[in-house]
C-alpha cells in the first residue's frame, strides 16, 4: 500500500461531512421555512415505495464501481475496475435501470394527470439535484484553476461557455474551463445527469404521446430517425465543434430513449392493462 492511502480517510470524512451538511440545511429548509418550498421537495403521495428501495439499492451499486475503480486509479493513474466483470456490472446495471425507474414513474404521472406542473415540477428537480451537482463540480473547477495557478489564459467568451455549460449539468458537454481538464477530475460521472435533464425537458413535448398508447409506436419510431440522423452527422462531417457537440447530446438521448427510458415508458403504458 502506498502513502497516499494514508490520506484518504480524512478525505473520505471530510466529504462526507460536507453531504451531510449540504442534507442538513436542505432538512432545515423543507422544515423551518415551510410552504412552497417544503411541498415542492417533499415526496409525492403517489411515489412507490418498493422502486423508491430499488433506486437506493442501484445507488449503492453505482457507488460500490466508482470506488472500485478508484481504488484502482491510486494504484495504476487508470480510472478501471482492474478487469472486474462484476463491477463493470454494477455501473451499467445501475445507471440503466435509473433511467428505466424514471421513464416508468414520469410515464406513468402524465397518463394520470394528463400534465405535468412545470413550475413546480423543475424547481423540485433543481433543489434535488443541485445542491450536492454545485457542490462537487464547483470544487473540481476550483481544483483545476489551482493546477494553473488561476491564470487566465482564455478569451472570456470561451471561459465563461465552458462554465454555462457545467451550469446546465453539462448539457453542453464537459469542456476544459480555462485548460484545466474538469471531466478527468470528477472522472465524467456526471453525464447521466445530462441525461436526465434532457428528459425532463422533453416532458412537456412527450406529454402529447402518452395520451394513447398508440402513439408510442410514433414515438419510437421519432427516437430511432433523430438516433440514425444525429449519427450520421455526429461522425465528423461537420468541423463545427458547438454543432457536433450538439448532435452527439441529442443522438445520446435519442439512444437512452429507445433502451433506457423506452423501457419504463413502455411498462408504464400497459402497466394498468397488465394488473387487469
Amino acid at each position: 500500500m502506498n502513502g497516499g492511502f494514508l490520506v484518504d480517510p480524512l478525505l473520505a470524512s471530510g466529504i462526507f461531512g460536507l453531504v451531510v451538511a449540504v442534507s442538513a440545511l436542505l432538512v432545515f429548509l423543507c422544515t423551518r421555512l415551510g410552504g412552497v418550498f417544503a411541498a415542492t421537495v417533499g415526496p409525492s403521495g403517489d411515489k412507490l415505495a418498493g422502486l423508491e428501495g430499488l433506486r437506493g439499492i442501484l445507488a449503492l451499486a453505482v457507488v460500490a464501481h466508482h470506488a472500485c475503480c478508484w481504488y484502482y486509479f491510486t494504484q495504476t493513474a487508470v480510472w478501471g475496475t482492474g478487469g472486474s466483470i462484476i463491477f463493470e456490472r454494477f455501473a451499467r446495471f445501475g445507471v440503466m435501470q435509473f433511467f428505466f425507474i424514471s421513464g416508468f414513474l414520469f410515464w406513468r404521472k402524465l397518463m394520470r394527470r394528463g400534465r405535468i406542473e412545470l413550475g413546480s415540477f423543475y424547481l423540485s428537480r433543481f433543489v434535488r439535484l443541485a445542491p450536492l451537482y454545485y457542490l462537487c463540480v464547483g470544487a473540481a473547477i476550483l481544483i483545476g484553476l489551482s493546477l494553473m495557478h488561476f491564470h487566465i489564459l482564455v478569451g472570456a467568451g470561451e471561459l465563461g461557455g465552458s462554465l454555462l455549460s457545467w451550469l446546465l449539468f453539462s448539457m453542453g458537454g464537459q469542456p476544459t474551463v480555462d485548460g484545466a481538464d474538469i471531466q478527468r477530475i470528477i472522472s465524467g460521472v456526471v453525464w447521466t445527469l445530462a441525461m436526465e435533464w434532457c428528459f425532463y425537458l422533453a416532458l412537456p413535448f412527450l406529454g402529447w404521446f402518452s395520451r394513447k398508447t398508440l402513439r408510442l409506436m410514433h414515438l419510437a419510431f421519432l427516437c430511432g430517425v433523430v438516433f440514425v440522423i444525429c449519427k450520421y452527422l455526429s461522425s465528423g462531417r461537420i468541423q463545427n465543434h458547438v454543432l457536433n457537440q450538439g448532435f452527439l447530446e441529442i443522438r445520446e438521448f435519442a439512444k437512452f430513449m429507445l433502451i433506457g427510458f423506452g423501457g419504463g415508458i413502455l411498462i408504464a403504458a400497459f402497466h394498468d392493462k397488465i394488473k387487469q
